[in-house]
């Protein structure tokens, strides 16, 4: 899984790049909203939780309907699990003056369904003027400068949660009654 990191201060990466060494991620890091876009854009999202959401509606579905009333089966145009996508985003609210994290958030879950709220941590030294918008749109908020105890809390549990979906979406896809179709894409 690789995480990626998105601040203006060099030393700031540096050390959170060292803290995140035990969960072995491969880690980049951007010091503008726009490069970090385009390099989410471009390598995704290393769970993607829109088809992992399909395929569990689908499952229950089967399993409630037993036989009956069963939706048609999802179509996975793409992987569940992108090993060259990215898990986790840790940015910081104020690394440009044009754009706020939260917006860089709400843009990056608008157009790319395979995020969730669940892939970003926001940063602030002044985490208590953007508290009520981080709880409003769920997003973990931390604050600078960090405490390494609660940020390694924080991805544990988050690594933790994706190996738990990884494991019951394989369950998912190998049961006898989930059937699911794949397309090629190239």
């Amino acid at each position: 899984m690789k995480a990626l990191i998105i601040d203006d201060n060099h030393s700031f990466i540096d050390l959170l790049k060292n803290a995140l060494l035990p969960f072995r991620m491969h880690i980049d890091s951007y010091y503008k909203f726009s490069e970090a876009r385009n390099v989410l854009f471009q390598q995704g999202c290393y769970f993607n939780q829109s088809l992992a959401n399909e395929i569990l509606k689908y499952h229950e579905s089967v399993i409630k309907g037993n036989g009956k009333n069963v939706p048609p089966v999802p179509v996975l145009e793409s992987p569940v699990i992108n090993p060259e996508g990215y898990g986790l985003v840790f940015l910081e609210y104020d690394t440009e003056p044009s754009m706020k994290g939260t917006l860089f958030i709400q843009d990056i879950l608008k157009n790319q369904k395979e995020w969730s709220e669940k892939n970003f941590i926001l940063m602030s030294s002044q985490p208590e003027k953007i508290e009520s918008i981080a709880k409003k749109m769920k997003i973990s908020l931390i604050e600078k400068p960090i405490k390494k105890d609660q940020m390694m809390k924080m991805v544990n549990e988050f690594v933790q949660s994706i190996a738990q979906k990884e494991n019951e979406i394989k369950e998912k896809i190998m049961s006898s009654t989930t059937k699911i179709k794949r397309i090629k894409v190239e």
